[in-house]
């Protein structure tokens, strides 16, 4: 509904404009309150200041197996759910090797990835999670950089191995670094999921990026297991090693501060990674060449975000 208002000029320097009355009394504002003011380019949104309800979701999950019941927790958890009830027939299910496993085990063993949630309740067939801190929007930015560092990090445990000629326990390795990037990706999620109200289109952007560090994550998992099982001369991995830390590393600088000449800099190296890799084995060349096509393409998100954010800045 559209409500034309005429503009009331103050002194020089200030001009009001009149709230319509339906409004400020559907929100219960009264003298003294105070609302934000959202500029837009062309448009002013004003609200009253949002207070998420809490969100319940109900699951039966009988009949499922492990992988299912696991996937929807994440879902639900990353969706901003505050309070989650799974319910089955039979405490037992199957794993993927068809292997019998305890439903209540694998829920709680979940639980310890699902930060600020905790079970409240469990009986036989029923267990009650709930959110027991509050997640915080303004972590967002400093949870996304450590994230970014926790690839950095393992990238030069990486190099390091290559260049010791010891590569048999890359893969064990990263599984401590990739629980910790789970973790973190799985509440970042979570706070955008619960706060997506505020930036709708930074939001967006912003899950993207979230899935792409995983993403990423996910394909150097795969990658270091591929190098630790297979016989790869090391000596034809070792440029190649140092442009994939090397294109990590800035991929973690521009998100904590954009510059373009760094974006360039990531078009190089996958180029020299795609077109340069000479290695027998079929399969690492291909994940390093997704991993680097993924780097590149977060960095061009980046450069919209950084878009978005000067255009605001300058409307304002």
């Amino acid at each position: 509904m559209i409500m034309k208002r005429r503009i009331i000029q103050i002194r020089d320097s200030t001009q009001l404009v009149s709230l319509p009355r339906e409004w400020c009394k559907a929100m219960n504002l009264k003298k003294g309150d105070e609302i934000d003011v959202n500029v837009q380019d062309d448009a002013i949104i004003l609200s009253k200041e949002f207070k998420p309800k809490a969100s319940k979701a109900e699951i039966d999950v009988s009949g499922s197996k492990e992988g299912v019941i696991l996937n929807i927790l994440r879902e639900l958890y990353e969706g901003g759910f505050d309070e989650i009830v799974v319910k089955f027939s039979s405490p037992k299910t199957t794993n993927k090797f068809n292997r019998r496993v305890d439903i209540i085990q694998t829920v709680e063993d979940f639980t310890t990835k699902m930060t600020g949630m905790e079970i409240v309740k469990k009986s036989n067939n029923m267990i009650f999670l709930k959110e027991v801190s509050l997640s915080n929007p303004e972590e967002t930015d400093e949870l996304i950089n450590r994230m970014l560092w926790t690839l950095v990090d393992y990238m030069q445990e990486f190099q390091k191995a290559i260049n010791e000629n010891d590569v048999s326990e890359l893969s064990s390795t990263f599984v401590q670094y990739e629980r910790i990037l789970n973790r973190q990706t799985n509440y970042c999620m979570r706070i955008l999921s619960k706060n997506r109200y505020k930036e709708l289109v930074k939001t967006s952007y912003l899950m993207q990026f979230v899935r792409n560090i995983e993403e990423i994550g996910d394909k150097i998992a795969d990658m270091s297991e591929e190098i630790s099982a297979d016989n790869i001369p090391i000596k034809e991995l070792k440029p190649v090693v140092k442009d994939l830390k090397d294109i990590i590393t800035y991929f973690a600088d521009i998100a904590r501060s954009f510059r373009k000449e760094i974006v360039d800099k990531i078009y190089e190296i996958k180029v020299r990674v795609k077109y340069g890799i000479k290695t027998r084995n079929k399969k690492s060349y291909k994940l390093m060449c997704e991993l680097v096509d993924i780097v590149e393409e977060s960095s061009y998100l980046l450069w919209v975000m950084h878009m978005h954010e000067l255009t605001s800045a300058q409307a304002s």
